[in-house]
């Protein structure tokens, strides 16, 4: 980390973020938003940046005391209306929608399947138990183990509109998450449907 000058406002790292581009929350402008057609308040945007829906680019010092600043680049702004589901966050951020509301929106149901060894590719047993996020046509263990509601081996034992207190899967946040912020939620790698076999 070098300051040119030898004086210490600011690293010739953090000069080299803004000559090729990036920027600080502190100098973000309107006209930076609305360029990549982000529509909404600059408010809005540093609260996602701040709750790491957005994430910097690169960190460098920019005072005197090492502060590590965090960098943007415009393809963060690019992001966030292509992938992002702005308006759900946008209602978040405006205290309009929590989290639960948006997920009773989206009619998630919490389900206990009992579902064949033989999906999985695992040999012949007793059928394994697994909580599950039932999402459209989609029962999600996890964001890479996702059944499809038409499999022959898959069994609905119970089904919640709130998590049960023994509820026993770790996932649920990371599945619940990734439905209400992200725009184009699909998957491919659907085990178990009919016309997987």
């Amino acid at each position: 980390m070098g300051y040119p000058d030898g004086k210490r406002d600011m690293s010739l790292n953090a000069k080299k973020a803004y000559k090729i581009g990036l920027f600080t929350l502190s100098k973000i402008k309107k006209g930076d938003l609305s360029k990549h057609d982000f529509i909404y308040s600059i408010a809005f945007f540093k609260w996602l940046c701040r709750n790491e829906y957005i994430v910097p680019s690169e960190q460098h010092h920019t005072s005197a005391s090492f502060r590590l600043t965090a960098f943007y680049s415009p393809k963060a702004i690019k992001y966030a209306v292509n992938s992002l589901r702005l308006d759900n966050l946008y209602s978040i951020f405006k205290g309009k929608e929590t989290n639960e509301s948006l997920i009773a929106k989206e009619r998630i149901k919490y389900v206990r399947i009992a579902a064949s060894c033989s999906i999985f590719g695992l040999k012949k047993g007793k059928d394994i138990v697994l909580d599950c996020v039932r999402y459209k046509k989609y029962l999600l263990y996890s964001l890479d183990s996702i059944i499809g509601t038409d499999s022959f081996s898959v069994c609905v034992v119970d089904e919640y509109d709130e998590i049960p207190n023994d509820w026993k899967n770790k996932n649920t946040c990371d599945i619940l998450l990734n439905i209400i912020v992200k725009k184009k939620v699909s998957w491919t790698n659907v085990i178990g449907n009919k016309n997987h076999y």
